[in-house]
Order: structure tokens, then C-alpha cells, then sequence
């Protein structure tokens, strides 16, 4: 329970207070001199007035905060309630989780379309949504976005959840229904509009399409309809959703989404909103390649515009399974390691550098991943496709693996960028070196990641100097915050085996203390700037992210967390509070409190998570305290939980 003199809101209620800030820009500077195995790279970045017009292209950090769950179900179950409590104590982290199995759920399923469900079993009984619901509010009472893939057929539609029925009657009525019962419920009326809303997924996969493309398309066509004829037009619909595999497969991605672009031509009043692909970094036994993720995208873009630069300008394009490998519940080392933030930091740079690339039509370029199937986890750090892996047998007892750190570090961008002025030909797409400058009116965000391509690069260190102008603050606090091998990175900590056995207590609580956000060395609180200049060197190995996060100094102190909740679960208390969302929040601090004091710090400096696991406290009876502390240093008043019995 909470301290009685704390005022208890509902998640629903401190989401509204979330408030958008106002934003600046930046401009890079760069020259380099590079060796055959380093590099020393010189750069140079100048932060421009909100008002100049170079600033004015934007940075969407929700653009890439998008991850995916293959059944719907899952999100009723204690696990992944655990999971979106993650989540909610980091606030502007992930902002939306892709699903399939919302028109036939009722059956949880790990990885493929097995079941028809219980929406409906018979067509002459009532269409039910009541599960599909009630996990769609599980989901969005956590501040999530649902992206909804409309797959796949009840019984009453199809005999087989994945073949083509003989009619598409059913099918229509059935989207009718769905989208007519969502506009109509409060829980989720007023946010619909800004859903997604996939029809079906690879319809070129006989795993989850027994027909050719052909029907797919009027598949398409029908719901589209049904769509428009709920009278929901305002909804985001999306389609092929197709695995654009390499040309030389027989069900090669380009020629399947150029039918998909002409049809719209041909078509225009069949809804389209944005277009959706699979583009996975290897589809074999190889290793993952960015350049082929980000040339689908190209390609993509490049068609549409060929076919139809009317209808398809301004339009989105989205890899929302822009995943490293293909096989999600096939074990793969990389998904545990350091490899995974870089790979994902790598892919958000690159395709907002589309975004940049395509201004003139108005493109978007987004990314999501489909990394949040915490039903497939099986042991601790097992190679499976996930952001949380499992500490014990219990499915609910959780470690954060290094890919979470990489949302985390999405919170800490700025809404804008600037251009380089000279020497973008040292960063991707001519090196394996990719940067993002950020900024906004209350923080810089300057993003580095190594992501080797194998193919054409040998893989390199990078030493940069770099050199940070006009900034407008006089004194400033600078974080670097870090992912490679040893920071912010639970699998290191574990060993770094994919056999790894459940720890002990002991372990847990080392690995706790590791797998958070961390930085390379302390914050520096107080720096004075002469003539808005910061000179600051970094070196980074292959697969290193890097996070520069620089706030000016000033004396506001952060709120004290409004409420707090303590659980005892498998020995282990697990505390929850409300996330603070102020721009300049660092750190929380959480202690064991003795005679009403502080008495111990339990937790790692930073700690960016409104949540803490004490694992197996060594004492049976317990009191915490929780306090937040600003990049400046100043710290909230102290909140104290009830005495907690373990």
C-alpha cells in the first residue's frame, strides 16, 4: 500500500499528464582521417534557433518505439502484466505492441495460427469480443498504442483459420462488428483513430495464407469495405504486410508489393493509410545485413512514387518486423547481447535518414520489431525473440535484457535534428558509423551506435572528438549513457551463455543492479561552457551504442512519486511507483528504510525505471523509500511504503 498522505491515481489519469515540450535543432560539422582497422573521426555540431528552417525536420522518437506479440491472449496472462508493468515505470519508452489473433482469440497461441478461438465458433451464434477487449485494455491502461493485425478467421468465418472462406459475408460482417463495438466503447473511443491496423499478415507465407496474392487482394478489398461501411474512416489501414524477401525467392517481396501499390492505383477508393513490410536482416543461416532492410524500404518508396506519386504522397511506410533474424522461437546469441540496441539504434537512424531523404513527398520511413513474445521464453537468456527474459521458473520473476535498454535511450532524444555541413560521408550509408544529433528547448540528445556490415566492411573501432556549438545554456550537466559488453547488460552479467541456469538470490541481485541503463562513468553535474562550446572524446567498439544526453543546470526539483505499491512474489518485493516525467528526471534512488531513515541504497545510480525487485530481501519485515533525483542533482522529497512482510 502507498503512504496515506500520497494521492492514488489510476494509470489512466497520470497518462494525461504527460506534456509535450517545446524544440530546438542542431547542425553537424565533420572531417575524418581513417586507418584500415581505426578510425579518429573529427566532428563538429552547431544547435540553430527553433526557427531556422534547416531545424525544422523532425525526429520522431514513437516512430521506432513499436514492438510486437503474436497472440493477443498473452496479454491476459500474469507474465506479460508483468512485462507492461515494465514498461509503464518508463514512460515515452515503447509507445505501441503489434498483435495477431484479435478476431479469433480466446486460445492462447505461442507462434503460429492454431485455433479459431471463441469470438465465434458458429454463424448463427453471437459475435463475442469480450476477451479481445478486455486484453486490449490491459494493454492500453498501461499507456500503450494497440497495432492490430485483423487476422484470423473464427470458425463461423473459415474452417481453417488461415484458409481463404468461400464468401467473404462472414468475414465483413464479423470487421463490421469489431470496428462498430471499438467506436463504441469508452475505453477506447476517443483513441481509435490513432491505432494501427494491419489486414492479415504475409499473405506471401503458407504458414499464415493457404492462398496466392490474388486473393489476398480481395481480402483487401472487403475489408476495406467493411471498414468504410462501420463508418470508422478515420481508422490508420494498412496493407500488403508482406516478408519482402530477396528476389530470387519464389515469393519475392518487390513484385508482390508492386501488384499491391497498382491495385491501389486502379483502386482508389480502397482505403490504404500506410504500407506495411517485413524486412528482416537475414532470412538464413547468415548474418544480419542492414543494408538489405534499408534498400526494401528505398525500393518500396521508390515504386509507390513510380506508380502513383498522387496517392501515395505523404504516405508511411513501416517495417514492423524489421527483426535481426527470421525464425523468432529459433535460439540466436546475438538477441541476448550488446548486438540487438545496436542493430535497433542502427536501423531507427538509417530509416529517419530515409525520412529526410523523402521530405519533399512527405515519406516516413518507421520501424518496429517483433521482440516482445515473452511467451516463447523458456529459460534465462535463452536466444528467444524478447526485451525481458526469466530470472527463475516463475514466469513473472524478469531480467531486462540489453535490447530494453534501447527504448529506454528513445526517451532521451530530442523532437529535432539538424543536417551536417560538411562530412556525412563518414557516417552511414558510407560507414558502418551512425549518428542522430538531437534537441529540444530542455535537453541535446546526440545518438551513436557501431553496427559492422560484415559485407563490405571490416569492422572498426571509431575514436571521435567531437565539439558541441552555441548551445544556450551557460552550465550544463552531461550523461553518457552506455550499452557494449559490459554496460547496461544483464547477459554479460549472467555469464553470458544461453544455458544459463536459474541464478541465485545473490546473482539476481548483481544482475539487477546490471542490467539497467547505465553510464560509462558519473554524470557531470555543473559544467561551465565557455561561448556555448563542449569538446567531449568517446571511442566506440562494434556493436557499442552510445547515448550523450546533455540538460542545462537549474534548481527545479522533481515531484515526489504520488503513489506506490509493493508485492511479495516468489520472496521477492516487487515496488512500483509513478514514473516521473519531468525532461530533466534522472535517476530514482530506492532504499531499505530502518527507524525512519534511509538506511541502505538498493539500487544502481542511474535507475531510469519506476520499478524495483528486491530479490529475496535478507530480512522478514521491510520498509522502502523512494526519492527521484534531476540531472542536476536535486533530489524529491522522500516517499516511504508500509511495512512490508516477506
Amino acid at each position: 500500500m502507498g503512504d496515506e498522505h500520497c494521492r492514488h491515481l489510476t494509470r489512466r489519469e497520470l497518462l494525461r499528464t504527460i506534456a509535450i515540450t517545446p524544440i530546438a535543432s542542431a547542425r553537424a560539422v565533420t572531417d575524418q582521417r581513417q586507418t584500415t582497422r581505426h578510425a579518429r573521426l573529427l566532428s563538429s555540431a552547431r544547435v540553430l534557433p527553433r526557427d531556422n528552417a534547416v531545424s525544422r525536420r523532425s525526429f520522431r522518437s514513437e516512430e521506432f518505439g513499436i514492438v510486437g506479440v503474436f497472440d493477443i491472449d498473452w496479454f491476459l496472462t500474469p507474465e506479460f502484466q508483468r512485462v507492461f508493468d515494465y514498461v509503464f515505470a518508463s514512460p515515452d519508452t515503447i509507445e505501441a505492441v503489434r498483435m495477431f489473433g484479435v478476431l479469433n482469440s480466446g486460445t492462447n497461441e505461442t507462434a503460429t495460427p492454431g485455433g479459431s478461438g471463441t469470438v465465434w465458433p458458429l454463424p448463427i451464434w453471437p459475435v463475442d469480443f469480450s476477451t479481445t477487449f478486455d486484453a486490449l485494455e490491459a494493454l492500453t491502461s498501461h499507456g500503450l498504442t494497440p497495432y492490430i493485425v485483423l487476422s484470423f478467421f473464427p470458425a463461423a468465418v473459415s474452417d481453417n483459420p488461415t484458409t481463404l472462406p468461400t464468401s467473404f459475408t462472414n468475414w465483413q460482417r464479423l470487421v463490421q462488428q469489431f470496428f462498430t463495438e471499438l467506436s463504441a466503447d469508452p475505453r477506447f473511443s476517443e483513441s481509435i483513430s490513432e491505432w494501427w491496423f494491419d489486414v492479415w499478415n504475409e499473405p506471401n507465407v503458407t504458414t499464415f495464407w493457404k492462398d496466392d496474392f490474388e486473393a489476398y487482394l480481395d481480402l483487401y478489398r472487403a475489408t476495406s469495405q467493411a471498414v468504410t461501411d462501420a463508418g470508422v474512416i478515420d481508422i490508420q489501414l494498412s496493407g500488403p504486410t508482406i516478408a519482402y524477401f530477396p528476389h530470387k525467392h519464389p515469393n519475392a517481396g518487390a513484385p508482390l508489393m508492386e501488384r499491391f501499390l497498382r491495385f491501389l492505383s486502379d483502386e482508389p477508393e480502397v482505403k490504404c493509410d500506410f504500407i506495411s513490410f517485413h524486412g528482416k536482416g537475414s532470412t538464413g543461416d547468415t548474418e544480419p545485413n542492414l543494408r538489405r532492410i534499408v534498400n526494401a524500404a528505398k525500393e518500396i518508396a521508390d515504386m509507390a512514387l513510380f506508380i502513383d506519386q498522387e496517392r501515395f504522397n505523404g504516405i508511411s511506410i513501416i517495417n514492423n518486423e524489421s527483426d535481426m533474424r527470421l525464425g523468432f522461437n529459433t535460439p540466436y546469441e546475438p538477441r541476448m547481447t550488446e548486438q540487438f540496441p545496436a542493430w535497433l539504434s542502427a536501423v531507427s537512424i538509417a530509416y529517419d535518414a530515409l525520412s529526410q531523404q523523402y521530405s519533399a513527398n512527405n515519406i516516413r520511413f518507421l520501424a518496429a520489431s517483433d521482440n516482445a513474445n515473452q511467451q516463447l521464453i523458456q529459460e534465462s537468456f535463452g536466444g528467444r525473440r524478447s526485451i525481458l527474459t526469466r530470472t527463475s521458473r516463475s514466469p513473472t520473476d524478469l531480467f531486462k535484457i540489453p535490447a530494453y535498454n534501447y527504448y529506454e535511450l528513445l526517451r532521451l532524444l530530442g523532437n529535432r535534428h539538424g543536417t551536417f555541413v560538411r562530412g556525412s560521408e563518414y557516417y552511414f550509408p558510407k560507414t558502418d558509423l551512425f549518428h542522430a544529433l538531437t534537441s529540444a528547448d530542455t535537453h541535446l540528445g546526440l545518438l551513436f551506435t557501431v553496427y559492422p556490415d560484415v559485407i563490405t566492411h571490416q569492422p572498426s573501432s571509431w575514436e571521435i572528438e567531437y565539439t558541441l556549438t552555441d548551445i544556450p545554456w551557460q552550465t550544463v550537466n552531461l550523461a553518457q549513457f552506455q550499452i557494449d559488453r559490459y554496460h547496461s547488460n544483464a547477459y554479460t552479467a549472467a555469464g553470458r551463455s544461453l544455458s544459463h541456469p536459474s541464478p541465485t538470490p545473490a546473482e539476481a541481485r548483481r544482475i539487477r543492479k546490471l542490467q539497467e541503463l547505465s553510464v560509462s562513468r558519473p554524470i557531470q553535474r555543473g559544467v561551465e561552457l565557455t561561448a556555448g562550446r563542449l569538446d567531449a572524446t568517446l571511442t566506440l567498439d562494434p556493436f557499442t551504442t552510445v547515448l550523450y544526453w546533455i540538460t542545462p543546470v537549474i534548481p527545479d526539483t522533481p515531484a515526489t512519486p504520488a503513489w506506490i505499491e509493493t508485492t511479495v512474489e516468489n520472496e521477492n518485493v516487487i515496488v512500483q511507483w509513478e514514473p516521473n516525467r519531468e525532461p530533466f528526471f534522472y535517476s530514482y534512488e530506492v532504499y531499505a528504510v530502518e527507524d525512519g531513515k534511509p538506511a541502505k541504497r538498493l539500487t544502481p545510480v542511474p535507475l531510469r525505471a519506476a520499478i524495483w525487485v528486491d530479490t529475496v530481501p535478507p530480512s522478514r519485515f521491510r520498509r522502502y523509500g523512494i526519492r527521484a533525483v534531476s540531472a542536476s542533482g536535486i533530489k524529491s522529497e522522500m516517499i516511504t511504503t508500509d511495512l512490508v512482510s516477506v
